[in-house]
């Protein structure tokens, strides 16, 4: 978050696991739409529950690639999120 809030005018989208040290990938998305309201952000896991994606896809979450996922996938949904 520190990170993103200094360098948040050149940031066009942040890519976030569900499982992180410092938070969890839901709290940071939500503390990062708090701050910033339009930034786009791709979410990754192999485990997370559909209530917790759900939410986060009506908060504005624009990608959702599972793991494992292939690079192709990755890439194709970072395309989409920055249409």
């Amino acid at each position: 978050m520190s990170i993103f809030q200094e360098q948040s005018g050149i940031v066009d989208l942040v890519l976030l696991d569900m499982l992180m040290p410092v938070m969890s990938g839901k709290d940071c998305f939500i503390a990062l739409k708090k701050f910033d309201p339009e930034i786009r952000v791709v979410l990754s896991s192999g485990f997370t529950r559909e209530d917790d994606f759900l939410e986060m896809k009506k908060l504005g979450l624009k990608g959702f690639p599972r793991k494992p996922y292939r690079v192709a996938d990755l890439c194709q949904a970072i395309h989409e999120a920055l249409k």
